[in-house]
C-alpha cells in the first residue's frame, strides 16, 4: 500500500513538474544561458510550453499498441527512465528547437506512465478511489517547484532547478514501480475472462470519455496553470521573475487546498454532481477573470480581479473535475477498456490544451479568452447532466 501511494506520488509530480517551467521568465533564463544563440518570439515561446502537450497526444496514442507486448508495470518503470534521462538533457540548454524537441519527448515519457498507473493503481488495489490523491499530488509537485523558483528568483540556476527535480522525482518513480510485487498469475488469469465490447459500446463509452476530458479542460485550466506564471510577471511590482514564481506559489497553493477539501467527501457526495458543479465554479471565476479587464493596466482593482478569479477557478476545477475525473475514470470504463479508453481521454485532454495554449496569446482582446471558456463550460455542463 505505501509503495503504490508513493507511485502515485512520484507520477503526479512528474506530470506537475512540466507545468511548473513554462514561465516566459524560465525560457528567458534558458536563452541566456544556452550554448547557442536564439531570438525568442510569441511562436516559440509557445511551442516550448506546449511541446510536452505535442508529446502527451503521441504517449497517449502509442499506448494502446505498446501495452498490447509490455506489462504495465514495465511501462512505468521504461517511462520513468526516459524521463529521468530527458530530464537530465534537459538541464542543459541549447536551442530553442532542442528544447521543444525535449519537452515532446518528456511529455511522451510522461503521459505513458500518467495514463498507465491509474488503471494498473486499480488493479492492484481493487479501489477506484487510489487515484483521488493523484491530483494533489500533482498540485503539491506545483506547489514546491514554484516555490523553490520563488527562493532563487532570476538566477541562472532557476532553470536547471526546475528539470533536476524532475529528473530526480523520475528515477523514485522507476525504483518504486520496479519494487511493487506484481501477481501476474492473477492478472493473466483476469485477462483470459475478459469481455468483448461490440464497436457501438466502445463508441459510447469513447463520448464519455471525450465529454468529461473535455468539459475539464475548456475550463481554461491550462491557462490557469501554465500562463498564470506568464499573467502575474506583470501584475505585480516586482521583478518580472519574482512576479513569476509568486503568480506560480499563488497557483500552487490554491490547487493544493482545492484539492485537499475533495478527499473529506469523494466517499459521500456524488461524483458526478461534484465534477459538475466544480465545472460552474471555473465558469464564475473566468467571468471574475474577464471583469478584471474593465480596470487599467496595474491597477489595485485588476490585480484583486485577476489573483482572486485564479484563485476560485483553481479551488473550484481542484475540487471538482481535477480529482473527481481520475475517480470517474476508473468507474466508468470496465478493466478491459481502461487502456484505450485512457488513451481518448488524455488525448482529448492534450489536445485541448494545445489548441487553448497556442492561440490565447493571440488574443488581442483579453477578456474574450475567458468568456468563450465560460460559454463553452455552460454547454458541455449541459451535456455532462446527461451523459454521466
Amino acid at each position: 500500500k505505501v509503495l503504490t501511494i508513493v507511485l502515485s506520488f512520484c507520477i503526479a509530480n512528474i506530470f506537475g513538474a512540466i507545468f511548473s517551467n513554462t514561465s516566459t521568465s524560465i525560457i528567458e533564463l534558458a536563452q541566456k544561458t544556452s550554448i547557442l544563440n536564439f531570438e525568442l518570439n510569441k511562436t516559440i515561446i509557445s511551442l516550448i510550453s506546449t511541446g510536452s502537450w505535442f508529446g502527451q497526444a503521441l504517449g497517449a496514442i502509442l499506448i494502446p499498441s505498446l501495452s498490447k507486448c509490455i506489462s504495465r508495470q514495465k511501462l512505468i518503470i521504461y517511462s520513468s527512465f526516459a524521463s529521468f534521462i530527458v530530464n537530465l538533457l534537459f538541464m542543459v540548454p541549447v536551442h530553442w528547437i532542442y528544447m521543444f524537441v525535449m519537452r515532446i519527448l518528456s511529455g511522451t515519457c510522461c503521459f505513458i506512465g500518467t495514463t498507465i498507473a491509474p488503471a494498473w493503481l486499480i488493479e492492484l488495489t481493487g479501489n477506484s478511489e487510489v487515484n483521488s490523491h493523484f491530483e494533489l499530488f500533482l498540485a503539491i509537485a506545483i506547489l514546491v517547484e514554484n516555490l523553490l523558483l520563488f527562493i532563487i528568483a532570476s538566477q541562472p540556476l532557476n532553470y536547471t532547478i526546475s528539470y533536476a527535480y524532475g529528473a530526480g522525482i523520475s528515477l523514485l518513480c522507476a525504483i518504486s514501480a520496479y519494487m511493487v510485487k506484481v501477481d501476474y498469475h492473477l492478472i493473466e488469469t483476469k485477462q483470459n475472462k475478459q469481455q468483448q465490447f461490440s464497436k457501438m459500446q466502445i463508441f459510447k463509452f469513447s463520448i464519455k470519455g471525450f465529454l468529461v476530458s473535455f468539459s475539464a479542460q475548456s475550463t481554461g485550466i491550462a491557462v490557469a496553470t501554465q500562463f498564470a506564471t506568464r499573467i502575474f510577471e506583470n501584475l505585480f511590482n516586482f521583478d518580472k521573475f519574482i512576479n513569476s514564481a509568486l503568480g506560480g506559489t499563488i497557483m500552487g497553493v490554491s490547487k493544493v487546498i482545492g484539492c485537499v477539501i475533495p478527499l473529506f467527501v469523494i466517499k459521500k457526495w456524488n461524483n458526478k454532481w461534484m465534477f459538475i458543479w466544480g465545472v460552474i465554479v471555473t465558469v464564475i471565476a473566468n467571468a471574475i477573470v474577464a471583469c478584471a479587464y474593465i480596470f487599467d493596466d496595474k491597477t489595485i482593482q485588476r490585480t484583486i480581479f485577476v489573483v482572486v478569479g485564479t484563485a476560485i477557478m483553481l479551488l473550484g476545477f481542484e475540487f471538482g473535475p481535477g480529482t473527481v475525473q481520475y475517480v470517474l475514470y476508473g468507474n466508468m470504463f470496465p478493466d478491459e477498456l481502461k487502456n484505450i479508453m485512457g488513451s481518448v481521454c488524455f488525448v482529448t485532454m492534450a489536445i485541448t490544451n494545445i489548441i487553448i495554449t497556442m492561440t490565447f496569446e493571440y488574443f488581442t482582446v483579453q477578456w474574450l479568452p475567458y468568456t468563450i471558456f465560460s460559454i463553452i463550460c455552460t454547454i458541455c455542463t449541459g451535456f455532462l447532466i446527461y451523459v454521466l
